[in-house]
C-alpha cells in the first residue's frame, strides 16, 4: 500500500489536447438522407468530406472523456509510514532469501 502510493509519487501529468479531434467545421445532415446523424464534415473534392467526425466512435474524433492534466496523480503518505516502508525495504534487501526470491530476479538467462 504505502509503496504502492509512494511509486505514484514519480509520475508525470499526461493529457490530450482539449480541442484533439474538434478541429473541423462538421454539422450534422439531419434526418432523412439514410444516415446517421453523426455530424460530418463539409465540402467536397476531397475523401474527407462526408466523413463522420467529433464523436469518440469516429476516425479522426475526439476520445471518450479526454484526459485531463488535474487528475489525482500523487498521494499524499504519511511521513511515519514512508519511514517505515523505506527501512523495512533496506532490511528485506540484507536477506538473501528475500533478494534472490523469483520476483526480485532481473537476469534469468
Amino acid at each position: 500500500f504505502v509503496h504502492t502510493n509512494m511509486n505514484k509519487n514519480k509520475r508525470q501529468a499526461y493529457a490530450v489536447k482539449y480541442e484533439a479531434g474538434m478541429d473541423t467545421a462538421a454539422e450534422s445532415w439531419g434526418t432523412g438522407r439514410a444516415v446517421s446523424r453523426i455530424p460530418r464534415v463539409p465540402g467536397g473534392g476531397t475523401h474527407r468530406a462526408g466523413q463522420a467526425a467529433f464523436g469518440n466512435m469516429c476516425r479522426g474524433g475526439r476520445m471518450f472523456s479526454p484526459t485531463k492534466v488535474w487528475r489525482k496523480w500523487h498521494r499524499k503518505i504519511n511521513k511515519n509510514q514512508r519511514r517505515y516502508a523505506v527501512c523495512s525495504a533496506l532490511a528485506a534487501s540484507a536477506v538473501p532469501a528475500l533478494v534472490m526470491a523469483p520476483r526480485q530476479r532481473k537476469n534469468k538467462n
